[in-house]
Formats: structure tokens, sequence, C-alpha cells
């Protein structure tokens, strides 16, 4: 037989017994052999008569002393487990098993007959025995309990009772079973049936000992076997059915003899007839046991099983979208985890049947619409997320939840216990907190993260006010002394929460150089602080190059890990609660969606999406939290962003519930950039053909942004709106995409002219695409050059720039909105950058010199040697706003070219003449250089000109001849 079982069988067996001698008193009338083998079989339990009958008083007081020291040991060791448990440090396991060892034999198997021991100590027959035993003991009646010598075992006795009470009612509170599909025989789903059942039989033992009169002890004694019964039978405790009709039946045959005791006490008046009414209600009670136990059992499962098959009926037939309320009505959580046990059906001995794991899911999700702010209620759905679906994130997240639900003591040890196998997982890797963690995880981290770092302020804090004291003129010593001992304070605060917090992230790079910093510049201790520094260094290296090799590996590229594992040096990470507010980004959140830190929280995510998503994502979360409906959790999905510069970006987002339940709830979204076509512009238009949104190719290409056509129709971007307005009519037409999410295209959009909104339109081809989430669809009109890109930039008239494409920004080293209102004179090398003013102000008034940026010569951009570019210009000076404006068309160059601009290369041979030239304009010295091949360079440099003509007259002057 399965050890398992054969414990089962013997608690059982046990439990019943005991309550069985308790209630059956031969001292009620009971006909009944009490030295038959039979009755000493039945009633062994009853240690407290075997000491009366075979021990004495020394030996009964020796067994109380015993009792009560091993009681002492069993709560030392408990302090000992709980002290190892904090420091998680365990140098011995022995005092765990020899604790439950004590627990299960005195608490879970003889808890009646122990308790029924050490209650003979104070069995002083306090009321209904006469005012003649009155304080005398009722075990051993020439002993009174006030006096010497048993005023000692009396007081112990109590005590211990009261001692052992509170410790069986721990025991209890911890036996359960979080694991909803645990195969052990007596898991326990919720522990307080436990608890209340022992105290109800704590009550039944009291009764007994306290109360003389028979009639009253057996009516309460059967009241609350009776109370016993139907606690188990409503709350069913037991994941296995059986065990639970099994405890119902014994119990209601307990109370069928204990209400056959309140008759017993009844005698007919003849004493003659005494003994015949004695026989028959003994014998009744003997040959009543079987049935009504079976009586019990059978009640027991029929209440099941039709309760169970008609909830079950009840969510299956119930029409899509129905309420909760209107399917089936709950009381309580408890009834929620009752039928919710529909899901412990094995297909083999592994496998569960996925249908009745869905059904179980239904109605645990019904119950927390039902009880959204019960603890057991979201602890149930966190255990079932756990162990069940094996989503230990989503399970930690709901017990985090429940926390806030304010539980109750039991409901908090459950907590507990679930944390530290949270823990003992999480150990069991070695993270770091900051990457590759589940999503709980990296909330955790950040949180002590920035418990760590608000010590690390405060303590930097304490020792500013304490240095800005000083310079003050007049100074107390204590005001001094408070600040020293605030410095203090402080620093062993933030010591102790980084030493903590290290503790629980060892290998945290990041936390580690923070420690580092607080004992470089808060302990003034630069030899610790070294060695610290080293360690994060290391640890970095090691990232790196863990990095690296999945990069090699090409795990990159796998999006469900977004569902699973945050790595803050890639993904942008931003949580929000159930009002859609933004309770915390990160530095990428920050970087990938251009605001500034601090900007974002507080604020509802719906400012981060455009049209028509922004308006209706606080339903979308209502909606989840009210029906459960989800339409991007659990998922990777394809969508798009909106940037503070009001254009739109692709991303990838993976959203994940991390704690709450209802309104409390927490989402987390886990937000991986794509990297766009650098080839493509895209505007996103609705149904109805008005422009919703335009991503940043399409400012950089146009020059307009999405507040310039924000509403209008898209037709009104083109110079012909014939092209748009046909596309807007097939998707008036086509409604829905096709499988691949493509709209039919109109195929002789190949050449429409975009209007620009300071030069020349822009040829373009157009492809129409469909994008959206759920039943909101949005429309993509991708857009292609016909042309090359030209990079632009606009400026006023002072020469501050209110516009320039991105590219271009980026190939300075700046932004389009770290650029805007900048001098454009500052993105020059000097000293030029520093003369642009000036010149600037004279360009619509002179012509432009030859060597001048608006002659189109090549020139240097970029202030510093990394971020320079040799670049054309080609400036138009317009005033068609009101106001003077200069656009600037940016075309690449070479330093070559440049060069050329600005000199005249020639190659001459050994008698001076010119046989190459080099590609300078024209315009440089008035003539073109091809003109030269062939010449001599005398022809063209008047120095060389006038030593030829020396040179000629000399050789004119030839040997012997005479002057005139």
């Amino acid at each position: 037989m399965n050890e398992n079982l054969k414990f089962t069988v013997i608690k059982l067996m046990f439990d019943f017994t005991q309550l069985f001698a308790l209630v059956v008193n031969p001292a009620h009338g009971w006909a009944v052999d009490s030295t038959s083998v039979y009755w000493q079989v039945l009633t062994f339990s009853r240690w407290n008569y075997i000491v009366t009958n075979l021990l004495g008083y020394k030996a009964y007081v020796a067994i109380l002393y015993t009792m009560t020291g091993m009681l002492c040991c069993a709560l030392a060791l408990c302090m000992w487990i709980a002290y190892a448990y904090k420091n998680r440090s365990f140098a011995y396991t022995w005092p765990i098993y020899v604790l439950r060892l004590y627990a299960t034999i005195h608490f879970g198997l003889f808890d009646i007959a122990t308790l029924t021991l050490i209650q003979v100590s104070y069995d002083c027959q306090f009321l209904g025995s006469g005012k003649s035993n009155r304080g005398h003991m009722y075990t051993f009646p020439d002993k009174v309990c006030y006096k010497p010598p048993h005023i000692i075992p009396f007081v112990v006795g109590l005590t211990t009772q009261v001692v052992f009470v509170i410790a069986a009612v721990i025991f209890f509170t911890g036996e359960f079973e979080v694991n909803p599909i645990s195969r052990r025989f007596t898991c326990c789903a919720h522990s307080h049936v436990e608890v209340r059942a022992f105290l109800l039989k704590v009550t039944m033992t009291v009764v007994y000992v306290i109360i003389g009169w028979l009639q009253v002890q057996t009516a309460i004694q059967a009241f609350l076997c009776l109370a016993l019964t139907w606690v188990f039978f409503k709350n069913m405790p037991y994941m296995f059915a059986v065990i639970n009709h099994i405890r119902v039946g014994s119990y209601l045959a307990v109370t069928w003899t204990a209400v056959l005791a309140v008759a017993i006490m009844f005698k007919p008046k003849d004493p003659d007839q005494v003994p015949i009414y004695e026989k028959r209600i003994t014998n009744v009670m003997l040959y009543g046991l079987a049935p009504i136990g079976l009586l019990g059992f059978g009640a027991s499962f029929l209440r099941l099983y039709t309760w169970s098959q008609f909830v079950r009926k009840r969510f299956k037939e119930a029409p899509s979208g129905s309420k909760v309320k209107d399917i089936y009505r709950f009381k309580d959580p408890i009834e929620v985890e009752i039928i919710s046990r529909v899901a412990r059906y094995w297909i083999d001995d592994e496998v569960l049947d996925l249908d009745r794991v869905k059904e179980a899911e239904a109605i645990i999700k019904a119950g927390l619409v039902l009880f959204p702010t019960r603890a057991f209620m979201i602890m149930l759905y966190s255990n079932f997320l756990w162990d069940v679906l094996d989503n230990p994130q989503a399970g930690y997240s709901q017990l985090q939840a429940a926390k806030k639900a304010n539980p109750n003591y039991m409901e908090r040890f459950a907590i507990y216990r679930r944390e530290q196998e949270h823990l003992a997982r999480t150990a069991q890797t070695k993270g770091n907190g900051e990457s590759t963690l589940d999503l709980v995880s990296y909330v955790e981290f950040q949180r002590n993260y920035r418990l760590a770092m608000r010590a690390h302020r405060e303590a930097l804090v304490a020792t500013r006010n304490f240095w800005q004291y000083l310079l003050q003129q007049h100074i107390t010593f204590t005001h001094l002394s408070k600040s020293l001992k605030a410095i203090e304070s402080a620093i062993v605060k933030a010591d102790k929460v980084y030493r903590t917090v290290l503790e629980r992230y060892p290998y945290s790079a990041k936390m580690i150089k923070g420690y580092a910093r607080f004992l470089e510049g808060v302990k003034n201790d630069p030899w610790r602080a070294s060695k610290f520094y080293t360690e994060a260094e290391k640890l970095e290296a090691e990232r790196e190059e863990e990095a690296a090799a999945l990069e090699l590996e090409g795990l990159d590229g796998d999006d469900s890990r977004l569902l699973n594992k945050v790595d803050e040096r890639v993904n942008a990470v931003i949580i929000i609660n159930s009002r859609g507010q933004i309770q915390m980004a990160n530095k990428l959140a920050y970087a990938m969606f251009g605001y500034n830190k601090g900007e974002l929280e507080g604020k509802n995510v719906a400012m981060l999406m455009p049209l028509p998503f922004s308006q209706r994502h606080n339903g979308y979360i209502k909606r989840h939290i009210t029906t459960g409906r989800e339409t991007v959790m659990n998922r990777v999905t394809d969508l798009v962003a909106l940037h503070k510069d009001r254009y739109v970006f692709p991303f990838r987002l993976a959203v994940s519930k991390v704690s709450g339940a209802g309104d409390d709830s927490l989402f987390m979204g886990v937000i991986m950039g794509v990297e766009p076509p650098t080839d493509t512009a895209n505007v996103y238009i609705l149904s109805g053909g008005s422009v919703a949104a335009v991503d940043q190719a399409f400012v950089d290409w146009f020059g307009h942004t999405v507040e310039d056509y924000l509403g209008h129709p898209v037709h009104t971007l083109a110079v012909d709106p014939v092209p748009f307005k046909r596309l807007v009519e097939e998707v008036t037409r086509h409604d829905q995409p096709n499988d691949e999410g493509v709209c039919p295209v109109f195929l002789g959009a190949k050449h429409v002219l975009i209007k620009h909104k300071y030069t020349d339109p822009v040829d373009v081809s157009l492809r129409l695409k469909a994008t959206g989430l759920g039943t909101e669809t949005i429309y993509r009109v991708e857009m292609r050059r016909n042309q090359p890109p030209v990079e632009l930039v606009l400026t006023n008239r002072k020469g501050r720039i209110a516009f320039i494409t991105s590219p271009l920004a980026r190939a300075l080293g700046h932004t389009p909105r770290s650029l805007r209102k900048v001098d454009i004179g500052e993105l020059l090398p000097q000293p030029f950058g520093a003369m642009h003013a000036a010149w600037i102000r004279e360009a619509a008034e002179s012509k432009p010199s030859p060597h001048s940026c608006r002659s189109g010569v090549t020139m240097v951009l970029g202030p510093t040697p990394k971020t320079q570019q040799t670049v054309r210009l080609s400036i138009k000076s317009t005033d068609e706003s009101g106001e003077q404006q200069h656009v600037v068309k940016v075309s690449p160059s070479t330093l070559a070219e440049g060069l050329d601009e600005r000199r005249l290369r020639l190659t001459i041979d050994t008698s001076g003449t010119v046989t190459d030239v080099g590609q300078s304009p024209n315009s440089l010295f008035g003539f073109k250089p091809s003109a030269l091949l062939g010449r001599s360079l005398a022809d063209c440099v008047d120095v060389l000109h006038a030593a030829a003509r020396s040179a000629s007259a000399a050789a004119g002057l030839a040997p012997g001849s005479t002057g005139p």
C-alpha cells in the first residue's frame, strides 16, 4: 500500500476513534463491556483512563512534565528554524524532521488524546459535582487542585494546555496545500476549516472536563459534533473529494452517537427498566453507526456532484458576453475553489485534461469578478497560474496583489510560503536583476534599486545639511550633535539597505556600482570602493560577452522572449495602473519616445499612441479588468507609437499583468524598437480617408508634421488628388484586409506628386496596407521616392533652425528636437560659426561671392571633427509665410571636390607645358582650365611670363657678336 494512503487511513481511523471515545462515556450508562477486546481497541486513545487504571499520581505528574518538556523543546526548535530561515542558512536538518514528527503525532494523529491527558491535571470537578467534591481531582480524588502537592501540576497543566492549543492552531494553519493539483491524499485547500474543526474538538474536551451535569454536557457535545459535521459538509477542504465524504460520514456517525448519548441520559423512572433502556439505546447506537456513516458519505457525495455539475453546465451554456452574476452567483471564494477542482482530472499520470483546465480557469476568473478584493480569491488564481498553467511570473504578480488585499493571518502565511518558493526558484539562477529576468523579478529589482538609491540620497542630504550648518555664524553644540547623529543614522540605514539588496542581487553590476559610490562618497572608504568597482567591471564584461554570444547564436531575434524576460539593455519598459497612468518608465523608454526624465510618470499611456487607439485605450483596460478579455495581453504585437515630436514609429510590444486585481492591477509593457525601412515614408489614415499620423520619414521627405494634416483628407497631400481619392474608394470597398494584412492596391499610383512644405513637390509611388489591433483598423499609405532624397534645413531670417531632416541631424550628432531654434552658425566650424550671424544679415541685400556657401560651393558642416560633413548647399530665400526664411538643400560632396572649387591643379612637363588640369570651375580664374592643355605655364602665370621673356632675350645674344 502507498505510504501516503497508509497515513491517510490511519489518520481517519484515529480521528474517528478519539471522537467516539470522547462521546461514549461508560459513566453515561452505555451497555458495553469495557473489558472486551473490541471496546479496548475502539477506545485505546483514552490515555487518561489508562493513567487512572494502570498508573498512579506520581507517574501521571512525570508524564505531564515530560509532555510539557517535549512541547518546550518543540517550541525551541521552531525558534531555531525561524532564525535559520531568516538567515537562509541551515547547518542541520534534523530539527525539522524532529519537529515534523512531534507535530504529526500530537497535533495530527492524537490531538484529542493529548488534550484529555493534559486535562487530567485540572479536571477538578468545577461544575455539577457537589460542594464536597469541588476542587478535588476527578481522577485522583485525594488530591486538591489548589493545594500542594498538586498546585504546581495544576498550573503547569493549564499553561501547557494553552500553549499546546496555540501551537496546534499554528500547525493546522500551515497544514494546507498551495498546489491545486497536488496528489497527496490529505492535501487541504484551505486550512481555516481544520483550525475550526480543531477548536470545536478542544471545546468538546473542555466541556467534558469542566461541566459535571451530564445532561448539559452531552447536549453541548451533540451540538458541537453537529457543527463539526456541518463545517466539513459545507466547506469540503480536502482536494480529494473522497476524504471529505469520509470525514462527513464519520462525523455524522459521531453526531449520531452524541445525540443518543443525550437520549440515554433521560432514563425511565422504573429502576427495572433502566438496564433494558440502556441496552436498547446502546444497540441502536452500535447498529446505526455504519448506516449513518454511509448516509453522511452519500449526502456529501451527492451534494458535491450535483452542485458541481450544475455550475459547470451553467458556465458551458452561458451565452458569450454574459455577466458572471447572471451565470452563477457564488456565495464566497471557498465555493469557487471547490468547483474549480474540476481541473483535477488527469488523462494519464502527469497530463491534465486541458478542457477541464479551461473550465476551471473560467470559474476562477468569474470568482475574481465577484470577489476582486478577497485575498483568498486572488491567492487561488495565483496558485492556479503557478502550478496548473505553469506561469509562475503571472502567479507571483497575483500574489503581490493578494498582499494588498488585507489578508488574514492564515492567508499571510500562505503568501509567505509562496514567496519562499519564488525566492528558492530565483536563487537557482545567477540573476542580476537588471537583464534576462522574468517580468515580476524586473519590477522587484526596480523597487529594491529605488529603495537603495533613496537611502543613499538621504545619507548625502544629511551630510550636506551638516556642512551647510557649519557655514552659519551661530553654531550650537546641541544642533551640531543632532546633525552628526542624523548623518550616522542615515549612513547606517543606507549601508543596511545596500547589504540587504546585495544579498538578493549579488550579481547586479548596477547595484554593486551604487554601493561602491556610497562607500567612496559617503563612507569615505576608497579602498573598499575600488574592490566593488572592480567586481562591477568584471560583471559588466561578462554581460557583454553573454550578449555577444546570444547575438551570434541568433537568439536576440526571438520575439517570444519579450513575454518571459526583460533585458533593460535593449528593451524599453513601461508600467501602468488600471487607469492607464504611467507608474514607471526606464531610460530606454524615455529615449525611445523622446521625453525627458520625469515627463511620463503620472501621465496616461494613451499619449504615446496615435488615433484611434489613444481614444479607446482606457476602454481596452476596463474591458480586460471587467471581462478578462485579452487584446494584447500575453502576446507579442507589432504596433506604432507616437513620439513626442508627434510622428509615429513601429515597435513590438509584449504586455503582461504584474500585480493586483481589479482596479489595483498593474500592467507592464516591454517594448522592442523596430528599425523602419530607410526607403519608405508612411501616412496612416482612417477608413474615411482622414490623416491620423505620419512617421519621421514623411516629415523628412515633405517637411510636414501631423499637425499640418491631422484630420484632413489624405488627398490634400498631393498636387493631383485623384490617386488618393481612388485609394480611399478602395478602402471603402474592401474594408477588411486579406489574410496577409494587405488591402487591394490601386496599381495606377506609381507616380504621385506630394506637396513639399518648403520646396518643390516630390515624386513617389504609393502602396496601401492595413494595420491595427482587434477590431480597430488603420491603413498605412506606404510611399517610395522615385528620385534620390534631399536633406533640408529651414532657418528664419536670423539663422535660427526651424526645421531639419532627421538623417542630417543625426549625422551632425543631434536630433531634430535638439537643433530646433539653434543658430545655424553653431553647426559651422570656427571661425566661420562666429562670423555667420553678420553674413546672414547681408544675405538678402547682396549677391553671393564666388566662394560663399550661397554660391553652391563645397563647405564643411559640423562644429567638431567627429561630426563634420563635407556638403554642398543650395539656398533659397523666401517670404511666403510673411517672414523671411532660408530653405537650405544639403547634398553630399567630397573634400576633393571642395579643393578643386578653390584651386587650379595643373600637371606640367620639364619644358613647362601643361599636360593635365583639374576640375576647377571656370569662375575660379575666369577661364576654362582645359584651355591650358598644351600651352606653356607662363601663359597664365605673370611672374613666369616675365622670366620667360628674360630667358628669350638672353638666348638672342650669340657668342662673338657685337652690339649696336
